[in-house]
């Protein structure tokens, strides 16, 4: 029997993952029925702002304690472009008005794109090897040089499969800002008080560049902001892994989605 005396306080990863599961699917039911004449109730979606956040964290944590980054990588690279594909399909099978823009992989795997290749810069100059030195620069400006060869007009030609070949800052969902956060989360993951501090600034800056004045109308129509009480799982969380379920969530986070999209379909016609 397990000593309880052993089992730390708070929540771990995969009790993390499960409660964000769930206000994922609440989030995405208000997404995907939106095009019904069924009326969702709006505190769905408030709840599904918490959900990117606490994945995003939980990335930062897996890119840490992974054992092999290139593979870890890898996997997130195939996730996506299938996600890509898939919705890319999928809409073309079930036309509506809605976008199926949801791939929060690319948006993990541009994250650790450049925390990869971050550590690997301070590696390489520590040993002053130049050539490396060199390769992980242009890695690193890579997302940034694709996210304008995607925002040019040619681009349109490549259609969205494509938007998932190459990392940028700015297709991935989320923009800047989250993938910007998983890098927060992975170098302050020392502190969990840090990482929650740096979520609840990102979740003021989205809120602050919108320009909007500060009211109670403005705060419920703009609410992205209310990202920052994912802070308190963060807070929470106790270090622990827990049983993980990788493969669970790369299956369920893309089929919950068509599967909630196409009830949508069919309900609106």
């Amino acid at each position: 029997m397990e000593n309880l005396n052993s089992i730390k306080k708070g929540l771990n990863g995969t009790q993390i993952k499960l409660i964000g599961a769930f206000l994922m699917v609440l989030d995405h039911i208000h997404q995907c029925f939106s095009i019904t004449p069924y009326e969702i109730p709006m505190w769905f979606t408030y709840l599904g702002r918490l959900v990117a956040p606490i994945f995003l964290f939980l990335a930062a944590q897996g890119m840490f304690y992974t054992k092999n980054r290139k593979k870890h990588l890898f996997r997130l690279y195939i996730a996506s472009n299938l996600m890509g594909i898939g919705s890319f399909f999928i809409q073309r099978q079930f036309p509506s008005d809605m976008a199926l823009m949801n791939n929060i992989f690319f948006t993990i795997f541009v994250g650790c794109w450049f925390i990869y290749f971050i550590d690997e810069l301070i590696a390489n100059i520590k040993v002053k090897n130049i050539k490396k030195v060199i390769l992980d620069i242009i890695c690193l400006i890579v997302p940034f040089i694709s996210t304008f060869i995607i925002l040019s007009p040619g681009a349109v030609l490549l259609g969205p499969v494509m938007l998932t070949v190459l990392p940028n800052v700015m297709i991935c969902e989320g923009g800047f800002l989250f993938v910007g956060l998983i890098i927060a989360f992975y170098y302050l993951r020392n502190s969990k008080v840090l990482c929650a501090l740096s979520l609840c600034l990102v979740g003021v800056i989205s809120f602050v560049s919108s320009g909007d004045a500060i009211t109670v109308s403005n705060l419920l129509s703009n609410f992205q902001w209310m990202m920052i009480f994912s802070s308190l799982f963060i807070l929470a969380y106790n270090g622990e892994k827990g049983k993980g379920y990788k493969n669970f969530f790369y299956i369920f986070y893309p089929a919950h989605i068509y599967i909630l999209y196409i009830i949508g379909w069919y309900l609106a016609k």
